[in-house]
């Protein structure tokens, strides 16, 4: 019995250790191993050389350049700024010209309701070249910008007096006329004339050629067989007196309110009334 007992121990052993037969014991092909696990590799770039001459001549090219792209900035630059300064100043001698014709038509107005059809008298106060203030402002003249020309450096208008143009308020239609009524001009202040009315003149250098300036008057010109486009009434101040050369405008030039109400820029040294002799008398009874 115990030896029946024992050999059922020894067999119930043996089948449950018994190790499953191989795939080589049996015949078949053994299975494949698993694959290895997937990992994204990114791919290494290789590494490139730096090359120092290489680099000096791309910084050498780059910088020669900006050397010439600066270069053409700065001709088309000095090529742009006096065409656009000029073009600047032909606008606003435009606008000056503009300015006179405006005058021009206030002295119309004046004159329209004026006695005798008279043009503003001109200022009594000595060196002023410029019409009495009471006689159109605020009447007739209402914005006194008008007096103030747009190239003046110092174009502010606070009053009449504060303007950038000569007044001249008599009938002068050459140069030897204007300057002999300049010649007279400090002997009118002294005696008080209020230029309400006509003066003497030196004998052949008064209007026309007569004895007499002709204070600027509606029909004058049929009394005296003159052209009203020939006498200047209003221009641009300016100087040559001495050393010192003063224009509105650059290049030097006035533009010249004639009577018949149109408005003409004169390039100095010009016509008459923009003559270096006018000019500079003027300048030295501004000072």
């Amino acid at each position: 019995m115990s030896h029946v007992a024992e050999s059922k121990d020894t067999s119930f052993t043996h089948w449950r250790f018994t190790p499953l037969p191989r795939p080589a014991d049996t015949g078949q092909a053994p299975p494949p191993p698993p694959p290895p696990p997937y990992y994204y590799q990114q791919p290494v770039q290789p590494q490139r050389r730096t090359d120092t001459n290489t680099c000096l001549i791309v910084g050498i090219i780059l910088g020669a350049l900006a050397i010439f792209m600066i270069a053409v900035m700065g001709i088309l630059a000095a090529i742009m700024l006096p065409a656009l300064a000029r073009a600047r100043e032909a606008a606003r001698r435009a606008s000056c010209q503009n300015n006179l014709k405006q005058v021009g038509i206030v002295f119309k107005m004046y004159a329209s309701e004026a006695p005798q059809q008279y043009w503003p008298p001109l200022n009594s106060t000595d060196g002023t070249f410029m019409f009495q203030s009471d006689a159109v402002y605020p009447e007739y003249l209402t914005d006194l910008s008008v007096l103030a020309c747009p190239s003046d450096t110092d174009n502010t208008v606070q009053a009449v007096d504060d303007h950038s143009y000569y007044y001249l308020g008599y009938v002068l239609t050459t140069e030897d006329e204007f300057l002999a009524f300049l010649e007279s001009y400090p002997n009118f202040i002294a005696e008080g004339a209020d230029f309400s009315q006509d003066l003497p003149a030196p004998p052949g250098r008064g209007s026309f050629g007569g004895d007499t300036f002709l204070r600027l008057r509606e029909g004058v010109f049929q009394e005296m067989g003159g052209q009203p486009s020939q006498v200047p009434v209003m221009f641009d101040a300016a100087s040559t007196s001495g050393t010192v050369t003063e224009f509105n405008h650059v290049p030097g030039g006035c533009n010249v309110l004639y009577m018949d109400g149109h408005v003409e820029f004169l390039k100095y040294p010009g016509k008459f009334p923009v003559t270096p002799q006018i000019l500079e008398a003027l300048g030295q009874l501004d000072r």
